[in-house]
């Protein structure tokens, strides 16, 4: 069955965390590396912004999440998102993804966050399970979401 830990609770699969995380949203950004990515995921918490999350099944790790303040530069006032949702490649299509927004969700609930956002290409996933699309973003094909943590 799947666990949902916080990364203050998972300090050694940190390291794979930041990889994945690096490797499928950072890596064309220059100044960016894997390390820099752990240092950054390290500092997540567990009652304030940032706050990481990771699902493991058999005691290993298989997708991560992030609650963080901003993610878009042009909507620095919406707050907070969910970023960097990712599962690995075998694991898709088992509804680890499915656990990790609804596990970013209830936590932004838990802070007291009345709604959260997301940017994405794939508005379909998250529309199956309660997001609105808000608007477009400039430059890209992603469209921006938002989610009540109510109800």
């Amino acid at each position: 069955m799947p666990m949902i830990k916080n990364f203050l609770d998972c300090p050694k699969a940190l390291p794979t965390i930041a990889a994945w995380i690096h490797d499928e949203f950072w890596s064309d950004k220059p100044g960016h590396s894997v390390e820099s990515m752990l240092a950054r995921i390290s500092k997540g918490q567990r009652n304030s912004l940032p706050i990481g999350l990771a699902i493991f099944e058999g005691g290993l790790p298989f997708g991560t999440v992030s609650l963080i303040e901003a993610d878009l530069e042009e909507r620095q006032d919406l707050s907070p998102w969910l970023a960097a949702l990712y599962v690995v490649p075998e694991a898709r299509s088992k509804g680890f993804g499915q656990l990790l927004v609804e596990s970013c969700v209830s936590e932004a609930r838990r802070c007291g966050f009345p709604a959260l956002y997301l940017y994405t290409t794939i508005p379909s996933f998250y529309e199956r399970v309660g997001w609105q699309v808000l608007g477009s973003t400039s430059g890209s094909a992603a469209v921006i979401m938002k989610r009540e943590t109510t109800g």
